[in-house]
C-alpha cells in the first residue's frame, strides 16, 4: 500500500517557503534601494510593509557609511 504526502501542505515546508519568499523580496528591495528608488515605490512594488523597507535602507545607509 503506497503512502502519499504532499510536501506543501506540511507546516514547516510552508514556514520555509514564506521564508524564503520574504527573503529574496528583501534582497529586490536592497537593490532597488541602492539603485534610489524611493521607499514608497519599493513598498508597492515589492509589497512589503513600508516599515521594513524603512528599516532596509537605515541598515543599507548604516552599512555604507561603516564602509
Amino acid at each position: 500500500m503506497a503512502l502519499h504526502f504532499d510536501i506543501k501542505d506540511d507546516i514547516l515546508y510552508q514556514l520555509g517557503y514564506g521564508e524564503g519568499l520574504r527573503k529574496g523580496l528583501e534582497k529586490v528591495a536592497l537593490n532597488m534601494l541602492r539603485k534610489d528608488f524611493g521607499q514608497e515605490l519599493v513598498a508597492r512594488l515589492t509589497e512589503l510593509p513600508p516599515e521594513r523597507v524603512a528599516q532596509l535602507k537605515l541598515e543599507l545607509d548604516t552599512s555604507s557609511k561603516a564602509s
